[in-house]
Order: C-alpha cells, then sequence, then structure tokens
C-alpha cells in the first residue's frame, strides 16, 4: 500500500454516521468548485444500506476517516448501457469515491482505487468500472491517469429521472496506476 499508515477494510454500521460526514464534506466541497454532482444531506439512507450489503469501504490513517468507496454492481442505467454496448456487467463498479480534504493532493483516492482494484481481482472480476458526470473534465482527467480507459457516454436519465450524461470509465484489474 502507497499510503503509510492507511487500512482499508469494510464499514460497519457504527462507522455510518462518519461516512455520511465525509460524503457531506465532499459534496459542500464539490459545491463551492462549482460542481453540482452530489447533494449535502442525501447520503443517510445510501450510505447504511450500502454498509448492510457490505459493499462500502472505509479508509482511516490513524483512527481517522479519511476516504471511502463502494465497490457494487453500479447502477441500472450503468448495467443496461454496458449490457447494450457489449459488455458484461459485473459487481466490480466503483462509487461514492470520496477523500477528506485534509488529506487532498496525498494520492489517496490512487490508493482507494488500488484497494477496490484488489478486491475486484480477488472476486475474479475482471474490470474495475466507474462513471463520472460526462461535462466534469478534472474528474475526467483524473480517471484517465489512474489508468482507465473512456468507453462512452451513457445518456440515459438519472436514478430521478433527471437529464444526465455520465461518462463510462474502466481498466482491467490487475493494472493499478498512480
Amino acid at each position: 500500500m502507497p499510503s503509510p499508515g492507511l487500512t482499508i477494510d469494510r464499514a460497519t454500521p457504527f462507522e455510518a454516521e462518519r461516512v455520511v460526514d465525509l460524503l457531506d464534506a465532499a459534496a459542500r466541497w464539490q459545491k463551492s468548485q462549482g460542481i453540482d454532482l452530489w447533494e449535502p444531506g442525501s447520503f443517510d439512507e445510501d450510505v447504511r444500506d450500502t454498509i448492510a450489503a457490505g459493499d462500502l469501504y472505509l479508509a482511516r490513517r490513524d483512527g481517522a476517516v479519511v476516504g471511502c468507496f463502494m465497490l457494487d454492481e453500479g447502477s441500472s442505467r450503468l448495467t443496461r448501457w454496458l449490457t447494450e454496448h457489449g459488455r458484461e456487467p459485473t459487481p466490480g463498479v466503483v462509487g461514492r469515491l470520496a477523500v477528506a480534504r485534509e488529506v487532498g493532493g496525498q494520492e489517496l483516492g490512487f490508493a482507494l482505487l488500488a484497494e477496490a482494484d484488489r478486491l475486484a481481482a480477488a472476486r475474479g472480476i475482471e474490470f474495475l468500472r466507474l462513471e463520472c458526470p460526462s461535462d466534469n473534465e478534472g474528474l475526467r482527467r483524473y480517471y484517465l491517469g489512474a489508468g482507465f480507459t473512456y468507453c462512452g457516454d451513457n445518456d440515459r436519465p438519472g436514478p430521478n429521472g433527471e437529464p444526465w450524461v455520465s461518462s463510462i470509465f474502466e481498466r482491467p484489474t490487475g493494472s493499478s496506476a498512480g
């Protein structure tokens, strides 16, 4: 693991509030940067459900929560896009990747993606996938820099029927970059 003192393992129900706090802080930071992706105060139920399913991972350094990600099958809209584009949907989709602002710039996001990659590969999953807003050039560059390949854009409506175009990325497991 490239980050000294970093541990990453499944989040427990007792840690749900800490995860919600991390995601809320990330959402507020995004808003301050003009990025309209996540809504502060909207994570509680999703976090509890994802923890209960065993799909949410938490990064800690010296006992402090410094990041998280979920690893699951992704959204139904992503599953449809993958199927229509000749790709087999698998439970190797990264979501809710977040890093605490106080440790930003330390390549912790790459460490989280490397752990997601390791977990997916250990389950026999061939590709690690994710999606992000197609108009977020900074995030798109970040994922390309993390070794992902751009696969195309998904223009299906978002989870609440809202217009949303997401860019789909993937990389073979076992090919961590960063």
